[in-house]
């Protein structure tokens, strides 16, 4: 998965980057080591804004409504519309999260998470 083309990240059930592939650290700012340090995904340094002119930061209960966590939640594929801050900039992705399991367990163990900026990168 790391050597994936595309922007993915594998989460484990608690939200941790568990692999996170070279395309989606260069598109969310992150550095080699967050596939060591695997912080959980609304904690590793990403600035989540939402779609006003102002772009203000989101509240925890906008955070908990994001494709990656609500695929955890829900068990369900996710899709929704991510906005971040990155080096001042603002970027915007169409996000789609797949629950995984892992039989004979029936919750999510994980989940597999597809980034498609939309606009200039």
């Amino acid at each position: 998965m790391t050597a994936s083309a595309d922007a993915c990240l594998l989460l484990a059930a608690d939200t941790r980057i568990v692999a996170v592939s070279r395309a989606a650290r260069q598109v969310l700012g992150f550095g080699p080591e967050v596939a060591f340090a695997m912080p959980r995904f609304l904690d590793a340094g990403i600035r989540f804004l939402d779609f006003t002119a102002g772009a203000h930061p989101l509240v925890d209960s906008e955070l908990a409504r994001l494709a990656p966590v609500q695929a955890l939640q829900t068990d369900g594929l996710e899709r929704s519309l991510m906005r971040i801050e990155h080096r001042g900039v603002h970027r915007t992705f169409d996000v789609t999260a797949s629950p995984l399991h892992s039989p004979p367990r029936l919750d999510a163990v994980g989940s597999l998470v597809f980034l498609n900026p939309i606009g200039p990168t």
